[in-house]
């Protein structure tokens, strides 16, 4: 579900500007690896 949920935002922001679709990305990795830990 988390992954369709980033997914949601990642295809969201692809109309504007790319460098802050991996910058969503990056948090969303981070606070999964808190999860993870």
């Amino acid at each position: 579900m988390r992954f369709r949920f980033l997914w949601k935002f990642f295809y969201e922001e692809r109309g504007g500007t790319g460098s802050f679709c991996f910058v969503r990305v990056g948090i969303w990795f981070s606070i999964e690896l808190d999860f993870a830990n």
